[in-house]
């Protein structure tokens, strides 16, 4: 399910991948290579629709990931998510641990656009019912650095889990966040 809030992403993507070339002039990214390592934290408005609430829900979340390269444009790494939900009525948490495969599209500009796949184990609590699972993803974003080893990140990251019992849920990411090279 891809909602709305996607549309003023995509845009905002697109202007400032067509606008990065002037942005700090002065950085030197460095190349991407193998062994370089990436320790990343981002924040995240959630869009939701969960079986198990019955209802959508908008939330904050929030992730870290710890990634090395093993080619100059080919990421393999961890993340940890983390997000809690309340409606009114209903609190909910949610956490997953996965694997995931980042392609950047260039490994030496200052604006790096990249694609992601992963998946791994999650759980949802709300209190009357708790799961667990698997959870898929899929991700684009575009990094950008500010200085020689931090990068600025936006993303948009499809999720979808597959729970205890049938439940299955949907959630789309729109986040910002910065990551450490070395």
């Amino acid at each position: 399910m891809i909602r709305t809030p996607i549309l003023p992403f995509l845009a905002a993507l697109a202007l400032t991948g067509a606008s990065c070339s002037s942005w700090n002039s002065n950085v030197h990214a460095p190349a991407f290579a193998a062994g370089t390592y990436r320790l990343g934290g981002s924040a995240n408005l959630n869009f939701q629709d969960n079986e198990f609430n019955g209802t959508d829900t908008d939330t904050l979340g929030g992730s870290a990931d710890l990634g090395r390269f093993f080619t100059s444009n080919l990421e393999l790494g961890l993340r940890g998510a983390y997000s809690n939900s309340d409606n009114g009525t209903v609190e909910t948490d949610a956490s997953s641990l996965a694997a995931f495969a980042r392609w950047y599209t260039s490994s030496k500009a200052v604006s790096r656009p990249w694609i992601e796949v992963g998946g791994g184990a999650g759980s949802v609590d709300n209190g009357a019912i708790d799961v667990s699972g698997t959870v898929l993803f899929f991700a684009f974003g575009l990094s950008h650095f500010l200085t020689e080893s931090v990068a600025a990140e936006v993303f948009a990251r499809q999720s979808v889990g597959d729970y205890d019992d049938g439940i299955e849920s949907d959630t789309l990411d729109i986040g910002i966040g910065f990551s450490l090279f070395w």
